[in-house]
This record gives C-alpha cells, sequence and structure tokens, in this order.
C-alpha cells in the first residue's frame, strides 16, 4: 500500500507518529513543529505544538496520523495523546482510551461514541477544544476496525472553518468546532489510510477508495481503486495510477 502524496507537503516524523504540514504552516512554525520526544525502554510518548501565525488564513492546516508502536526496537508501546495546538484550537488524539475518559465526556459540550462494546479492532480518542479552555468541548470515541497493517487513526483541520475531518477504521466524520456539532459520518471502503489537505480540497485515502470534500466539508466525489495505487495532484489536477493504468481528472470534481 503506498500513497504518493504532494511534493509541497512535507513530513515530520518521531517515531510512528507523523504530521503532514502545508508550507504555510511550516513557515509559521519554522523548520519543525515544537516536538517533544520521551523514550523508555517500554513507552514513548510525542507531543506536537504549531504556533498559529500572523497574516491570512490561508494553507494553515494540519493532519496527525498515530499508531500505538513507535518505530524503533527499543520502544515496545505508544502511550499518551499526541496534541497539536492551531489557530486557537487543541486537537488530541490517540488509540486507546485516556484514564480521564469519564471526565472528559462529562465536561465536553458534545460527546460522540461509537460501537463501544464491540470486540473487534481498537479504541480511538480525539478531543478538540478551544486551546485556553479548560476542558475540550468535542469528545469522540469510537472502536474501529480494521485496527493493523496500516489502518491507523487520522485527522485534518481546516481552522478558518473549524472543520474538523476524523478517520478511523471504515468510519469517516466530520464536525464544526464552532458549535460544536457533527455535520455527517460516511464510510471508507475496507479501511481508512490517510489524509490530504490542499488549498481547495481535502482528500481521504482508503484501501480501496480515493475520495474528495470541499472546505466547507461538501463532498465532490468518490473513486474505486485497488492496490498497489498512488496519486498526486499538480494544478488542481488529480493523477492517479491504479494498477498502472494512469488517468487524470479535476481535483473538484
Amino acid at each position: 500500500m503506498t500513497i504518493q502524496r504532494p511534493n509541497y507537503m512535507k513530513t515530520l516524523r518521531q517515531g510512528s507518529v507523523s504530521i503532514s504540514l502545508s508550507p504555510a504552516a511550516r513557515s509559521c512554525s519554522g523548520s519543525r513543529p515544537d516536538v517533544q520526544w520521551r523514550r523508555t525502554p517500554n513507552v514513548c510518548v510525542v507531543s506536537a505544538l504549531l504556533s498559529p501565525c500572523q497574516g491570512g488564513d490561508r494553507g494553515r492546516y494540519a493532519s496527525i496520523r498515530v499508531s500505538r508502536s513507535c518505530n524503533t526496537k527499543q520502544v515496545l508501546e505508544f502511550t499518551g495523546a499526541p496534541s497539536v495546538a492551531l489557530d486557537g484550537w487543541t486537537i488530541r488524539v490517540q488509540r486507546g482510551l485516556p484514564s480521564t475518559f469519564d471526565a472528559y465526556c462529562s465536561n465536553a459540550k458534545l460527546v460522540d461514541q461509537f460501537d463501544m462494546k464491540s470486540t473487534e479492532g481498537d479504541f480511538c480518542f480525539v478531543s478538540a477544544g478551544p486551546v485556553d479552555a479548560d476542558w475540550p468541548d468535542l469528545v469522540v470515541a469510537q472502536h474501529f476496525s480494521p485496527a493493523q497493517g496500516g489502518f491507523d487513526p487520522g485527522v485534518a483541520f481546516l481552522p478558518e472553518g473549524h472543520l474538523l475531518f476524523i478517520g478511523a477504521g471504515t468510519r469517516l466524520l466530520a464536525y464544526d468546532l464552532n458549535r460544536p456539532a457533527r455535520l455527517w459520518e460516511d464510510a471508507a471502503d475496507i479501511g481508512f489510510w490517510s489524509w490530504s489537505v490542499y488549498p481547495n480540497a481535502v482528500l481521504m485515502a482508503a484501501e480501496l477508495e480515493l475520495a474528495a470534500w470541499d472546505r466547507t466539508g461538501r463532498k465532490l466525489w468518490s473513486r474505486f481503486v485497488e492496490p498497489p495505487w498512488t496519486f498526486r495532484v499538480v494544478d488542481d489536477k488529480v493523477h492517479l495510477d491504479v494498477m498502472g493504468k494512469h488517468t487524470e481528472f479535476s481535483l473538484l470534481g
């Protein structure tokens, strides 16, 4: 399974946690975000802070992909909740539920829970709220599947519209953090892989699907794909290669 991401998106990696930034976000936060990395024989903890920048809103986007295991022989388990602070919001993502889960739920304005009694897969926990708030406004907890072999949870955030996308297993969610409210629930064919944020659209890659939404969260299109497949976006054109067959079409559908 390979996804060819656009050349202008840079990925900073710490263990098995990756944060993809647009050029404007990188210029605001410096050469790399403020990443704190702590390692012991059994635990690694990573947190990243993207400082809000001055000027227009265009281009300040980030996405997070979280995996339980860190990519090193010395680290056996990933614990804790990596967080990204951007434009006055703090977003936390983790596998498993935090020990303070009940407190998160009792203090949130909106709590969404999905398949919490399921025995398949793993838990995914996402919280989001104003950076200066005592507790996040939004809490999303779910049991998701598939949860192994590259099927890791991920989020994408568009600050100017307060729009948060969440992908985990076969479930896709979008929220307006300003209210907060869930905008829609969708499905990823077989299993979610990752989000990619562009100036005019957000793309979702799954095992058998490539799909796009505009900056307001409206779905633009969805295409069937089959591994091995790759894509890149150049000048609002999607270049898609599925099993060696190349097609080109508009990013906006």
